[in-house]
């Protein structure tokens, strides 16, 4: 059977893509002279690969009715452009996108995989399994999360699905950080708590992981700098004070910068 050309394309945090053909990788290039409601445009038709696309569709949604004299021959406008930037990004293929009876789609011929539907795929698995495998599948989802879903596409289609991705990072993250505090992997938690600190800032679940784990590494002074940041960003966006358990873990880690409390007993204290 004749080997498939496969597509890559990363949707969470930059907007990349690549080609795979028997065995051989290359990187394409997206070009950086593209408005933006092209590239919307573009990676609305990547993320809805596996169906058909009817021309109603895409005019009710890039061109309403209130914006547009002509919005059918916009879309064939936009469909040439379309065509056009994907040679130049796949210049061996020529016929990516298909014009089929009154909506188009993705040849067959090519396969497309996307970064995000392995994300969604590997969070959805992990929920079913337990032990080792549960915590190997939640880290590979977690390091596939390289940042928001297309986060420079203000479309309200890309908006939605950034916060549904979002959500399921958030879920996976937290899943995860009491497995690595079991087994002690402290730097770990870290990073992890920073990174789900960028997509919500005001998770005191993370806060409370974060400061914990520089209590146990011996760092009390770390985590009060922690809440100290995390204090100070609640209330210019909020008005709020912290919840009580992050008032906790505060006081404890205070208490031990005073009192230069010795590693076992900061372990137990944690």
């Amino acid at each position: 059977m004749e080997e498939r050309t496969v597509l890559y394309f990363n949707l969470l945090g930059s907007f990349m893509c690549r080609e795979a053909y028997r065995g051989e990788t290359k990187n394409s290039v997206v070009p950086d002279k593209i408005g933006k409601k092209a590239l919307s445009f573009l990676q609305y038709l990547i993320v809805n690969h596996t169906r058909n696309i009817s021309s109603e569709e895409l005019i009710e949604l890039f061109w309403p009715e209130s914006n547009s004299s002509n919005p059918a021959n916009a879309l064939k406008n936009m469909l040439f452009k379309t065509r056009s930037l994907l040679k130049i990004m796949f210049p061996e293929h020529s016929s990516l996108i298909l014009t089929l009876q009154g909506c188009y789609a993705w040849n067959p011929s090519i396969e497309l995989c996307l970064d995000s539907e392995e994300f969604e795929k590997m969070c959805l698995e992990a929920r079913k399994q337990s032990g080792k495998g549960y915590l190997d599948t939640l880290l590979k989802a977690v390091r596939l999360y390289r940042g928001d879903f297309l986060s420079g596409n203000d479309g309200d289609w890309a908006f939605s699905m950034r916060r549904y991705y979002q959500t399921l990072y958030l879920d996976a993250c937290k899943m995860l950080l009491p497995l690595l505090q079991a087994e002690e992997r402290w730097t770990e938690m870290i990073g992890i708590c920073e990174q789900a600190l960028a997509v919500d800032f005001s998770e005191d679940t993370f806060v409370v992981c974060q400061m914990q784990a520089f209590i146990a590494m011996g760092h009390p002074e770390r985590a009060v700098e922690t809440y100290g940041a995390f204090r100070e960003t609640l209330w210019e966006e909020f008005e709020i004070e912290p919840t009580e358990q992050v008032e906790q873990i505060h006081i404890l880690a205070d208490s031990m910068c005073q009192n230069n409390m010795e590693a076992k007993d900061i372990l137990k204290l944690v």
